[in-house]
């Protein structure tokens, strides 16, 4: 090859190693671009998915899932609905009291469901008692009574409501806590020989329970007066009604049922919150 032409060929070739350069250059970052972006989409599909693949059930749980529980129930399909509840329990980790006024339970198999309703925070024996909402504390409970209230109304229990077993049946029974007669003050009675007999009498009163057997004439009028008005639930509430302790944690709702709500076998009751999410479940099997 002659140098006239070697000029030309090698300008060719320069320019021709130039642009091939260029083009890889072009296509290595096209890859990476292409690359880089499906790597960035991959997480967003990702959380997309797990989004629509969200188990229902989580929708249909209640914020209080797991703080609520039906602890137990008992009598199911009895013939006597007031031997036929359930015990609803609060836990500890709650936050703050939790008003449950408005809460449902549902039979699951027959979709029967009633509304827990309102109670009264103090029933009281001679003054029409008014209704509140029911707030249990965190650690309280509720039994659930399918039947009538023996009282007339659902309410909360306190220091003196062993005195309403005595005359009244509740299932179960009333907690006994009552103050005895003898720790109670005594003052009004005075300290004399004729007076006893009366407070040997007052001594044997049990807990929570109102003597029915008839005083004799060597009780002074101040002993009458105080077994006739002090030992009792009445006398009971008005000397302790501002005690710090007075209320109890426990919540007794009467749903004023004639007949069962609960099947005796194959039974799943749900408790619904204000929201008709599921709060828990019982299953009788």
């Amino acid at each position: 090859m002659n140098e006239k032409n070697s000029g030309p060929i090698i300008a060719i070739a320069v320019i021709g190693l130039a642009l091939l350069g260029l083009f890889n250059d072009g296509n290595e970052s096209t890859g990476s671009l292409i690359g880089s972006s499906i790597r960035e989409q991959q997480p967003v599909k990702t959380v997309y998915e797990e989004k629509i693949t969200e188990p229902e059930t989580n929708q249909k749980q209640s914020e209080y899932y797991g703080l609520v529980k039906i602890q137990s129930g008992f009598g199911f399909g009895s013939d006597d609905p007031r031997k036929e509840y359930l015990t609803l329990t609060a836990s500890s980790k709650l936050d703050s009291a939790l008003n449950i006024t408005p809460w449902t339970l549902r039979s699951s198999s027959t979709r029967k469901s009633i509304t827990l309703g309102k109670a009264t925070s103090l029933y009281y024996t001679e003054n029409v008692t008014e209704k509140s909402d029911i707030v249990i504390e965190p650690g309280g409970k509720a039994i659930v009574v399918t039947g009538i209230s023996p009282v007339g109304v659902s309410f909360r229990a306190n220091l003196c409501t062993g005195y309403l077993n005595q005359f009244n049946t509740f299932t179960p029974s009333l907690t006994y806590i009552c103050p005895l007669a003898r720790n109670e003050d005594l003052s009004s009675i005075p300290q004399t020989p004729k007076n006893d007999i009366c407070l040997d009498y007052i001594d044997r009163i049990p807990r929570c329970q109102i003597p029915t057997r008839p005083l004799t004439p060597e009780f002074s009028s101040e002993c009458f007066y105080f077994i006739q008005n002090i030992v009792n639930y009445k006398g009971c509430v008005d000397i302790h009604k501002h005690d710090i302790g007075f209320y109890g944690n426990e919540w007794r709702i009467f749903l004023d049922r004639n007949e069962s709500l609960w099947k005796n076998r194959r039974e799943t009751i749900e408790l619904l919150d204000e929201f008709g999410k599921v709060v828990d479940t019982y299953e009788k099997k």
